[in-house]
């Protein structure tokens, strides 16, 4: 169970780096509008990742019936948060759709760089 959290956490350390660096570059590029849509979907995205691992963790305790239940609920919130980050982007003229979808890949680019490119299992 260690490894799960140190996993984990791993992971969560490499996005918040990897959103850093993004949102650095964007800003230092005068992207503001895109800069802002790469934070809304990094956030989306992080938050995405944490619901998954504690749902992970419930999941593996719980009968099949009621994981069946649960696992359809919160599926439908966790694309929930999704949907509302793409309105919000598309309503607000300060916020990039185009940042919001590459923000919604940031957890999947860290999980990319500890796996491939630093080739850590």
């Amino acid at each position: 169970m260690k490894e799960y959290f140190d996993y984990r956490n791993k992971i969560l350390k490499e996005y918040f780096i990897i959103s850093t660096i993004f949102l650095s570059l964007f800003f230092l590029l005068g992207e503001k509008s895109v800069a802002f849509g790469f934070a809304l979907g990094a956030a989306v995205s992080g938050i995405n990742f944490y619901l998954i691992s504690l749902n992970n963790l419930k999941l593996l305790s719980c009968s099949k019936s009621f994981s069946q239940k649960y696992l359809i609920k919160w599926f439908f919130l966790r694309y929930l948060m999704f949907f509302i980050a793409g309105i919000v982007a598309l309503k607000s003229p300060d916020i990039s759709f185009s940042g919001v979808a590459i923000g919604f890949f940031s957890i999947q680019m860290a999980i990319f760089y500890s796996k491939i490119i630093l080739r850590e299992s």
